[in-house]
């Protein structure tokens, strides 16, 4: 990409290379309308060059004009056209003589920034392989604007590891919610503490609260009571057509051999109720649910109205005081992101997720930590933080070198 990237460079800036000087060939004749006057169209080794003699028309048109220096009307014979041709052909060196060191120039500068990239990387993809060390999962890193894939450990497993994803869902269900007009910033409910469904005993973990959550701090906190009870506010095919909306059934093409999540549409409410809280009907990959973070990163530009601002502060809150402030670095930037801790399909064990992006008021990078036989809240925010580190350290480098760079 890079490569490209120079290669085109050095195409735009080195055009004028290309550019012929005219030489006396083929006649066409032109007529002026404003000085009514005939010229001879040249034309280089036998080819009319459109291109460069369009400034010659342009000059013979402007009857008082300044063009390449050249005062006065063109006169009815060859002799005005010798003379803007020799002027033409006596600045043509020059000029790519210009533009030639303001391309070595530009594709120095250009290299420079593709070395510094790369670097980034690297110490990108050296904080990810040292978290991660030891442990059976995979960590990704994409870039928010591209979607490029900046540093990532086992990717295949990112690629093919179909799991439930817990937690982790619960800022799509409030996507589903908001989306619909199921319920807005502002809907609030007392937290029930215990919570058991189809069989599974889902009982809230997060600090006890005397005060009604609302959907930001139900996020942050990962309520299950509270996800459970506005679930159903939704239809079944509201719920599945929203999820599968956020790809959560779509390969996300950035590696080979990738495989597809699966969304099912419940059946009842208690499905419905654990599907909201990704312990059924659901299975993503990591990469799946790393798409779907990215998307959220960007959602906040075309959500002028607010109408989505409980989903982007109940992730920062999470990371601020919630279930996810391990993730948080020691470091100024403010972190934006999700834990999950799903159930597993084979054994009485559970997997562990987390997923979120950075800075969170303006997403550069997003992530996802899944690790095999572990707790979000504990383990794979604790990789995240890490990872989320190294990026503070080379983001707020660069950031200082551009405020210093501006001062001068």
């Amino acid at each position: 990409m890079r490569l490209m990237f120079l290669q085109e460079i050095y195409k735009q800036f080195f055009f004028f290379r290309g550019q012929p000087e005219f030489h006396y060939g083929d006649l066409h004749t032109i007529t002026c309308s404003q000085v009514n006057c005939r010229l001879s169209r040249p034309t280089c080794n036998g080819v009319a060059k459109s291109s460069a003699f369009a400034q010659l028309e342009a000059a013979s048109s402007s009857c008082c004009g300044r063009t390449w220096g050249y005062h006065g009307r063109f006169a009815e014979d060859a002799h005005a056209v010798t003379l803007a041709l020799r002027h033409y052909n006596r600045g043509m060196p020059r000029l790519n003589l210009a533009w030639q060191c303001l391309a070595a120039i530009v594709v120095c500068f250009a290299a420079l920034l593709a070395a510094a990239e790369d670097s980034d990387n690297s110490t990108l993809q050296k904080a990810v392989a040292r978290a991660m060390a030891g442990r059976r999962g995979t960590a990704v890193v994409v870039d928010v604007p591209s979607g490029h894939v900046l540093a990532a450990y086992h990717l295949e497993v990112a690629a093919r590891r179909v799991v439930h994803p817990g937690s982790s869902i619960k800022p799509f269900t409030l996507l589903a919610l908001l989306q619909a007009g199921r319920l807005d910033a502002h809907t609030a409910l007392m937290c029930r503490r215990t919570v058991s469904i189809g069989g599974h005993k889902l009982d809230c973990t997060h600090p006890a609260t005397h005060e009604p959550l609302v959907p930001a701090s139900a996020l942050a906190y990962s309520c299950n009571s509270y996800f459970t009870s506005v679930a159903t506010r939704l239809t079944p095919a509201q719920l599945h057509d929203s999820f599968v909306r956020s790809g959560f059934s779509s390969r996300t093409g950035l590696a080979r051999d990738e495989v597809a999540g699966s969304v099912a549409l419940a059946h009842s409410p208690e499905e419905l109720q654990l599907q909201a809280i990704g312990e059924w009907g659901i299975s993503v990959t990591p990469l799946e649910l790393l798409h779907g973070y990215r998307d959220l990163a960007g959602l906040a530009d075309s959500d002028p109205n607010g109408k989505l601002s409980p989903i982007f502060a109940g992730l920062q809150q999470s990371v601020t005081y919630g279930m996810g402030r391990m993730a948080q670095p020691d470091a100024p930037m403010k972190v934006a992101g999700k834990t999950g801790t799903a159930l597993a399909d084979e054994g009485p064990w559970t997997h562990a997720w987390f997923a979120g992006y950075a800075p969170a008021e303006n997403p550069q990078i997003a992530l996802v930590v899944f690790l095999e036989k572990g707790h979000g809240g504990t383990d794979a925010a604790s990789v995240a933080r890490e990872i989320f580190a190294a990026f503070a350290a080379d983001h707020g480098a660069g950031v200082a070198a551009a405020a210093k760079g501006a001062r001068k």
